[in-house]
This record gives structure tokens, C-alpha cells and sequence, in this order.
């Protein structure tokens, strides 16, 4: 059944984790003693066949150097008697080649024939029956066969073994000295055993080596295994240092700064729901008190209208928190909430002005705006004009009597936005926090307003800063993309020109 199978997955998962760590370090020794055992062992066999075609033709060449000796003795004896002599010859041999052993200890059997092809020498013995009735008569047809007949070499077979042959004929006599190919190939025998000898020491110096090697490799990505457990658990701190100086080190750096950020956030979210319990609990905690007065009988006559708008305010501030905190979750997370069209950046600065023209007016104070660089950017609408609102209301409420803005492009390829006023300026404090959640500097309203406005100018791939003017006051500076390629497609053509 699927669901048991499930259970069981889960159950065992540190025990599975830890065998693929474990099967990670044995496939890096396995391949490593296999990659050394195949190239030992290929070393070994061209080594082998190199050896192997070297004595071969070292034995042909001192077949046919031993021949024309042989050759040139029997040729001598021919010249001084009628017919040759074994034993004369073995002993002219034996003094030519300067050994005191018998020729047939050399490995080959030597062979004299006539032009006739008869057998002069040897004439007794096991080499004469087995030249006569197995040797002779395939060889001597292959000679007749390629005549006139210059030296070479001849093949043949003869009770299943293979023998190689040197030929050379004289004016009389041709002398045959011959050999099995296994004798030759019995010196390369060894080899082989040497070779498997080989091939098994280095596979265990292979697996000790490639033991340690494996080890090396799969210590720091089980430490990073390990630490990513480690964050799993918010346990952001005591994070392994790996210097290996290779793409591990990377690795554990990018998981370094990976922890780093998730701590931030975490420790944000923190503050957020802190902040978020605190600014919802004031306006409740006003609106059940009034709330109970009211049912108790506290209030009386004009008590009870006054009790009941303070109830109505409060609860307009709670749902003005709401919604504040909804829009800025949807700016955040839900990429369709942005919906990007070419616009003319000052029709909208100018829009902005004159939706906050009346607040200001109402409050005596003059609003300005000077002429900017025309340009169409990429943007949505609705929400720059948040954005500047936002800003605008916040400068407003500190300015002592002017605020105004001035727009133009910079060199950077960035539309630059500046709103001044000539209040009191930001305190350090502001400066510090004035983008963060539920920060209310003098005079605050929910504590989100510049909050929202930075995910907005950031949603549009641009940034945000304060500052104070050395003359007095606040100064707020939004820089736009000019090339800021939206995320999706502008959903109207552009603007006419």
C-alpha cells in the first residue's frame, strides 16, 4: 500500500541519508581501485605484447643469424669431405658459438637436407623420425613451391604444436633450424603472473589510497550534510569552515550565506509577528474597553457617543493596519500583483502632486514640483502613485511650510525622483529603521507607509534612500530603471510620439 510505504520512507530517512553518504564514499573507492586496475592492467598487456613481439623477433633474428653460421660450417665440411659428419659439425658448432653444452640445448634442432631433398643430417635419433615422417614433407613442399628458394622463414604444425622454421639455402644443401613457438613464448609466461601480481598489489595500495581519497572528499559534504540539518532546526550558528580550496569551499560558502539569510529572516519574521501583536493589540485592547463600558453602563448620555467613535476609530485604524499589512504580503509574494505598462513617469509624479495638492492647502503648506526629463518607463501605474504618495504625505506632515519635487535621468541610465522638505529632518534613529516594518517615527500613522514604498520601487528593479539636507530637512531619492526589462509583458502599445 502506498501509505505504509510512506511511514516507512520517513521513519528510516536519517538511516537512508546516512547510506548515501556512506555508498558516496565507496562508489569514489570502488571507481578509483577500478580505474587503477584497468589502467594496471592494460599497462600490463601492451607491456606484455610488446615484450611478446620483441622476443620473437630477437628468436628470428638469431635463427638466421645461427643459420648462415651453420651453413657456412656445414658448406666448409662439404668443400674437405665427401658427405657430413653429425658429430664433426656439433663440435665445429660448439667451438664456433664458444659453449661447452650440446647445440639442441639452445632451444632450436637443426636440419640439413640436399637439393633433393633428403635428409643428410640428423640421421639417427627421435629429431630424424620426426623430420622424415612430420616435418620435412610439409616444409620441403613449401620450399619447392617458391623456387628458386632465398632465405626466410617457413611454418608449420606437426602434433598440434606450431613451429617456426629458418631456411637458407647453399649450392648444395639447405639448412632448416627450427623451433616450437610456445618455447618463445614460454620466456613471456612469466610475465602474465607478474602482471596479475601487479594488477593485485596496486588494487590494494588502490583501496587504501582511494579509502583516504573518498574520505577527503565526502568529510565536508557530510559536514555541510550536517549543517544543513543544522538550519533545518533554525540552528544558524557553529556552521563548519571548509577549506578545500575547490568548489566544496564554494558550496560551503554559498551554505554559509544561505544560514546567514535565513537568519536574518527568521529574526525578522520574529520582529514582524512581535510588532504585528503589538500594533493589532493596542486598538483591540481600546476597543473592548470601550466596548464594556458601554455594556456595563460606564457611559452615559454624551460618554457613550464619544465611547462609540472612539470604537469607530480604533476599528478604522485596525482595518487600516489589515489592509496595509495584505497589500505589502501581496507586493512580497504574489507576482501577479504587478502588472506593468510603458508610462510616462512625469504624467504620473505630476499625478501624485496634485492628488495631495488639497492635503496640502488644508494645511497651508506649498507643494512644487519642477519641470523634469520626459520618459516612458515600464511600471505600474497604481502603484508608483502609492509609492510617491507615501512619500509626499510623509513630507507634508514634517514639513514647516514647502515641500517640492525635482526629477530628471542621471548618467547611470537611472530616472531619479527627489522629494524635499524643509522640516526637521530624520533623527539617526529614522535613518536606521525608517524602511522597516512597524517602524513609527514622529508623527507615524501604521508604520508600513515606506515599508510598502520600498517593495514597490524594488518590484520595479529600482532603490530607495533618505537623507538629511545640509540646509535642513528631509530628502527622499527613488531611482527608476530607465532598461528595466518588466516581468512580463506590457499589456498596451507605446506611447505615440
Amino acid at each position: 500500500m502506498p501509505v505504509p510505504r510512506l511511514k516507512s520512507s520517513l521513519s528510516g530517512d536519517t538511516g537512508t541519508k546516512s547510506m548515501a553518504a556512506d555508498t558516496l564514499n565507496a562508489r569514489i573507492t570502488r571507481r578509483y581501485i577500478a580505474l587503477v586496475a584497468l589502467s594496471m592492467t592494460l599497462m600490463g598487456i601492451l607491456v606484455l605484447f610488446t615484450i611478446r613481439a620483441y622476443t620473437i623477433r630477437e628468436a628470428k633474428t638469431e635463427l638466421q643469424k645461427s643459420t648462415r653460421i651453420i651453413s657456412e660450417l656445414a658448406g666448409g665440411q662439404l668443400n674437405n669431405e665427401a658427405t657430413l659428419n653429425e658429430f664433426i659439425l656439433e663440435q665445429l658448432i660448439r667451438d664456433r658459438f664458444r659453449r661447452g653444452v650440446e647445440f639442441r640445448a639452445y632451444g632450436y634442432t637443426m636440419a640439413i637436407v640436399d637439393r633433393e631433398g633428403r635428409l643428410l643430417l640428423p640421421r639417427t635419433g627421435q629429431d630424424l623420425i620426426f623430420l622424415t615422417t612430420k616435418a620435412l614433407p610439409a616444409l620441403w613442399n613449401r620450399i619447392l613451391a617458391k623456387q628458386p628458394y632465398e632465405s626466410g622463414f617457413e611454418y608449420f604444425k606437426a602434433d598440434g604444436v606450431q613451429y617456426i622454421c629458418s631456411v637458407l639455402p647453399t649450392e648444395n644443401i639447405f639448412v632448416l633450424l627450427y623451433l616450437p613457438i610456445k618455447s618463445i613464448q614460454g620466456i613471456t609466461g612469466g610475465l602474465i603472473l607478474l602482471i596479475v601480481l601487479l594488477v593485485g598489489c596496486s588494487c590494494a595500495v588502490a583501496a587504501i589510497v582511494g579509502k583516504m581519497m573518498a574520505s577527503s572528499i565526502s568529510r565536508p559534504i557530510i559536514q555541510m550534510k550536517n549543517a544543513t540539518k543544522d538550519i533545518a532546526r533554525r540552528k544558524f550558528d557553529n556552521l563548519p569552515v571548509i577549506t578545500t580550496g575547490d568548489e566544496l569551499e564554494d558550496l560551503a560558502g554559498s551554505i554559509r550565506s544561505m544560514s546567514e539569510e535565513l537568519k536574518n529572516y527568521d529574526l525578522s519574521q520574529k520582529t514582524f509577528l512581535q510588532n504585528v501583536s503589538h500594533e493589532l493589540k493596542t486598538p483591540l485592547m481600546s476597543i473592548q474597553g470601550y466596548a464594556e463600558g458601554i455594556k456595563d453602563g460606564v457611559f452615559k448620555d454624551e460618554a457613550v457617543t464619544r465611547a462609540l467613535d472612539v470604537v469607530v476609530d480604533e476599528s478604522m485604524r485596525l482595518k487600516n493596519i489589515v489592509e496595509e499589512l495584505v497589500y505589502l504580503t501581496k507586493l512580497e509574494t504574489m507576482e501577479d500583483f504587478f502588472r506593468p505598462d510603458l508610462e510616462n513617469i512625469m504624467e504620473l509624479v505630476e499625478e501624485s502632486v496634485e492628488k495631495v495638492r488639497g492635503l496640502a492647502l488644508t494645511e497651508g503648506k506649498n507643494i512644487e514640483i519642477s519641470p523634469g526629463d520626459p520618459a516612458v518607463l515600464t511600471l505600474d501605474r497604481d502603484k508608483i502613485i502609492q509609492a510617491l504618495m507615501n512619500i509626499l504625505g510623509n513630507c507634508l506632515r514634517h514639513a514647516s511650510s514647502r515641500v517640492w519635487v525635482d526629477t530628471g535621468l542621471n548618467r547611470g541610465g537611472f530616472y531619479e525622483i527627489h522629494v524635499h522638505d524643509d522640516g526637521p529632518g530624520f533623527t539617526p534613529e529614522d535613518l536606521k529603521n525608517a524602511f522597516k516594518r512597524f517602524y513609527k517615527g514622529t508623527g507615524g500613522s501604521t508604520g508600513l507607509g515606506l515599508a510598502i514604498t520600498r517593495a514597490i520601487v524594488n518590484m520595479h528593479g529600482g532603490s530607495i534612500e533618505i537623507s538629511n539636507k545640509t540646509e535642513g530637512g528631509a530628502s527622499y531619492r527613488i531611482m527608476l530603471p530607465v532598461s528595466h526589462a518588466a516581468r512580463y509583458a506590457p499589456t498596451k502599445p507605446p506611447l505615440a510620439k
